[in-house]
């Protein structure tokens, strides 16, 4: 009967979940989904954006409002004089920039030709200027339009401008690009001279906004780049274009593509830009002789990608994009760009990746609501898998810029618990009667509540992973015999708060309590929690634990008791973390041989007369600002490696001269014992007993010294010292 009714349960959660999924995906087929995550999107993008990093190679020209006022004495109203782009063009060349690319369309004559068939004079200018300077790159627009339109001409694409601009070393699989019907090229004589041309035309989302475009545009067999990706190829020598596989791929640039085959641009703003008005009144100064104090330098363009744009609103090329309204349009391409050059790309999960989670989602909050007994334990399940996935799609975008779905994922799970809750609501109450009846003459009324509230489920361990951290042994100095001559209720009372106390210093510094072992503690650090610098906040709890323990003994004599001792020994290195036990009883713990070494360095401690013993592996890995003094170069009873251990006395801003004298002596004595130079190790060691009388560490070394005098040690000793005890 319980595994029917688990069974039952299973193809519920199930059924509710499939249904779920299915009115989700009809709810996509509008536009309402995909309205939502772009909006989600758009706010993830300005998080990241909110401190910009953008390629700085890029310079953009803007012809701005304040552009447009101050040259209209000159000028004239917009469009001005080509003229002034040729001049602009050849201010540019002559300052070394690496390229000058144009979002401004020359598409038609600005003065009739002449009737020998040329351009005016100010066409003729720019068009020379872009000949002359071998660094432009020009815009068109390639486009689709309305078929039954009376503006469709049949067009053909003259031949020099295909041979010269299209890619002919392209390859497309498993995506079709659109076709377009329609183009609009730079004139003849400009494109002639023109480093490349490049499409400028993007087309917004059904919201208006702008956030995607297609790189390559197809008319009939030929393609044609975007102006930035114009401007790439340019920069890489125009090497082999290839789509597959949601690539767009070039040399060492590779662009993401959708399903669709758009690229999703990594919006950006905080470009260098300058008015174009500032630049031609630099242009005029240098025409006047006026070399010094230019306005512009001419250095701030040498070796840059110069884009020149429009921002001001007559000139009607404001977009409204995911980083705000009525950003210039020439920051779109500037983006692209830089996408391309810093290789920052944003990716998306394929759509199939989402209907998985929505489906395992799913099928995980129906199974766990259909089992939770309130409302708490329903939260339990929603609130982590809701904020979980919420989380990771935002810290994923944050740090890898890779986009995960979002409402296409949470809505499906929404629909699911509206459908899970329902079903509980309709079965819940006649289960409930059913179970109260059947027990209520077993049990009493109390064991009843229980029954009826519990949720048992079966724990499987984690399977144990290897992990780098730092491991801490802390034991009471002598608390066997202490806790045989005292008071057990004196016992459990000073125990109860020194742990509390020690476990509070644990916790203050990102440590994991993993067990007690009657008066021991066992912690490390470095999990759950990733940090790099784990060893040194454990090498800094440990100096807190002993500052703890003044505390703590001072709190003992003021109720009359005795103070306790402590030893604490770390070390870091792979052990294994995991869920380690049985189903009724797991902990979560390290083990491994690294672990076994942190609780032989804590018995040295009383060995060697020292509170807090480190191993090098520990030491090595913490910064200088904490001063130690190297203990002994031992091997451990049972160990066949030999370690150095050492003692760390605290931050060295804390120290007092004869502290740091004793770490320097300290050190100064261990290196000379390694040199087999006894006396002056044996100096260095009395010394700091001039510090510290019962120095145990120094009246240790001092003692090896004389027996080594005396029976010096074997040609092939290392200074290794053999533990014999525990």
């Amino acid at each position: 009967m319980g595994a029917s009714f688990k069974q039952s349960r299973i193809l519920i959660s199930l059924f509710i979940s499939i249904i779920s999924l299915i009115l989700c995906f009809l709810i996509e087929q509008g536009e309402f989904l995909t309205f939502l995550e772009n909006k989600l999107f758009d706010y993830r993008l300005r998080a990241v954006h909110a401190q910009d990093s953008i390629s700085q190679d890029i310079v953009i020209i803007l012809i701005d409002e304040a552009s447009l006022k101050t040259m209209a004495p000159l000028a004239g109203r917009w469009p001005w004089p080509r003229s002034l782009f040729a001049e602009l063009i050849e201010f540019l060349t002559n300052a070394e920039a690496k390229m000058v690319l144009f979002d401004i369309m020359f598409t038609e004559p600005q003065t009739p030709r002449l009737p020998n068939g040329e351009l005016g004079p100010d066409d003729m200018a720019l068009a020379y200027s872009t000949a002359g300077s071998g660094i432009v790159i020009h815009a068109s627009q390639f486009v689709q339009e309305d078929h039954n339109s009376q503006k469709i001409i049949p067009q053909t694409i003259p031949e020099d401008f295909v041979n010269a601009f299209s890619l002919h070393d392209i390859s497309t699989r498993d995506i079709s690009l659109p076709d377009t019907n329609t183009f609009y090229l730079p004139l003849t004589e400009l494109y002639q001279g023109a480093l490349g041309v490049g499409i400028v035309e993007f087309r917004p989302d059904s919201d208006g906004v702008y956030r995607r475009t297609q790189l390559v545009r197809k008319h009939g067999t030929d393609y044609f780049p975007v102006l930035s990706l114009a401007t790439l190829l340019q920069l890489q020598n125009m090497p082999p274009l290839q789509i597959s596989s949601g690539l767009l791929h070039f040399g060492s640039i590779k662009f993401p593509l959708e399903k669709d085959g758009s690229y999703l641009i990594n919006m950006r703003r905080k470009f260098m830009d300058y008015s174009i008005s500032g630049l031609f009144a630099t242009i005029q100064q240098i025409r006047n002789g006026q070399t010094e104090n230019l306005l512009i330098d001419p250095e701030e363009f040498r070796d840059k990608i110069i884009i020149i744009g429009a921002s001001a609103a007559g000139v009607e090329d404001l977009k409204h994009t995911s980083l705000g309204e009525n950003l210039p349009g020439v920051f779109l391409h500037a983006s692209i760009l830089s996408n391309g050059l810093n290789h920052e790309f944003i990716r998306t999960l394929p759509g199939m990746v989402g209907w998985i989670a929505a489906f395992i989602g799913g099928l995980w909050l129906a199974w766990g609501i259909q089992w939770s007994k309130n409302i708490w334990a329903q939260l339990v399940i929603i609130l982590p898998l809701f904020t979980g996935w919420i989380a990771i799609a935002l810290f994923s975008f944050a740090k890898t810029l890779v986009w995960i779905p979002v409402i296409p994922v949470i809505l499906p799970w929404a629909l699911t618990i509206s459908g899970a809750l329902s079903w509980k609501a309709t079965t819940e109450g006649r289960e409930k009667r059913k179970t109260r009846k059947m027990f209520s003459q077993y049990v009493s009324p109390a064991i009843l509540a229980e029954v009826m509230n519990s949720n048992k489920e079966t724990l499987t361990p984690q399977v144990g992973i290897k992990e780098n951290l730092t491991v801490l042994f802390s034991d009471i100095r002598g608390f066997t015999s202490f806790s045989e001559t005292t008071p057990t209720e004196q016992v459990v009372e000073m125990l109860n708060y020194y742990l509390k106390e020690m476990v509070n210093v644990v916790f203050e510094y990102d440590g994991t309590l993993d067990k007690f072992i009657g008066d021991a503690i066992m912690a490390f650090w470095g999990a759950p929690l990733k940090t790099e610098n784990h060893p040194e906040k454990a090498v800094i709890a440990a100096l807190r634990m002993k500052d703890a323990l003044i505390r703590v003994n001072d709190h003992f004599h003021e109720k009359g008791f005795p103070g306790f001792e402590i030893g604490i020994g770390l070390n870091t290195g792979s052990m294994i973390l995991g869920n380690i036990g049985s189903e009724k009883k797991l902990d979560y713990t390290v083990i491994g041989d690294n672990v076994n070494l942190a609780s032989r360095i804590e018995g040295m401690t009383k060995h060697y007369g020292c509170d807090i013993l480190v191993s090098d592996s520990t030491r090595n890995r913490v910064s200088d600002e904490i001063c130690f003094r190297i203990v002994d170069y031992v091997q451990a009873k049972g160990k066949q490696q030999s370690i150095k251990i050492y003692h760390p006395l605290g931050f060295e801003a804390e120290l007092s001269a004869d502290q740091m004298s004793l770490a320097r002596e300290t050190n100064r004595g261990f290196t000379a014992y390694q040199n087999r130079d006894w006396e002056t190790a044996i100096q260095a060691y009395q010394n700091n007993l001039s510090i510290i009388p019962k120095d145990r560490l120094s009246q240790m070394f001092i003692q090896r010294c004389r027996e080594y005098q005396e029976t010096p040690p074997p040609d092939s000793w290392n200074g290794s010292h053999v533990l014999t005890g525990k």
